[in-house]
């Protein structure tokens, strides 16, 4: 004699197969991600061994050199990549720019045309618009009064105190990566840390 399932036992356990099938699949899914990252973080740590065991074979300081100079136009290339030079669109990856921010220009010295980029490898964004944490700025390159010639990214902020004055200065990179918080005015002198400090306009000051 055949027994009858009852509907709503029926509906329950379709729902059931349906669920574990479904988590089947992203379990599935997410090892062969794991798979994936770890054959990628294979790959990576192989090439960093090739490159650590390149570096500790050259005893010659021209060819270590030579050694930098490829590695930082690697860097450049990297970065143009992803911040596009010749774009017009705001910069977000400011943690990609950190790492051109003090690394040479182009070394070419065949063309006059070139000129511009020959100081650093952040010529080729100046003026263009920085996503700050602290708001958009724009990258420029200023010349103080003792005609030194420094970057930075170009910020409006307002006093923390009054909530009225604005304020404009200079972003520059530190030790963390991208965080971009130590401020400085057009002159060069350092005003805060934005992480632990707070900025006030002059007359709250």
């Amino acid at each position: 004699m055949a027994t009858q399932t009852d509907p709503v036992v029926k509906k329950v356990l379709t729902e059931v197969a349906q669920f574990n099938a479904k988590q089947k699949e992203k379990t599935e899914a997410w090892e062969e991600h794991l798979r994936q990252l770890a054959a990628d973080y294979q790959d990576k740590t192989q090439a960093k061994d090739v490159a650590k065991q390149a570096v500790s074979a050259v005893s010659d300081l021209t060819h270590l050199n030579e050694l930098i100079v490829l590695t930082q136009e690697q860097i450049k290339k990297i970065a143009a990549n992803t911040l596009k030079p010749g774009s017009k669109k705001p910069i977000d990856e400011i943690g990609v720019l950190d790492y051109i921010w003090d690394l040479p220009g182009d070394r070419s010295w065949s063309s006059k045309q070139k000129e511009p980029f020959r100081g650093k490898a952040l010529d080729y964004y100046r003026g263009r618009k920085v996503r700050h944490v602290w708001g958009t700025g724009q990258l420029v390159k200023i010349k103080n009064k003792s005609k030194e010639e420094w970057y930075g990214i170009r910020v409006v902020l307002t006093c923390i105190q009054c909530k009225k004055n604005k304020m404009t200065v200079y972003a520059l990179p530190g030790c963390h990566v991208g965080a971009f918080c130590y401020i400085y005015d057009r002159s060069k002198k350092y005003l805060a840390d934005l992480r632990n400090q707070s900025l006030v306009c002059d007359k709250c000051g």
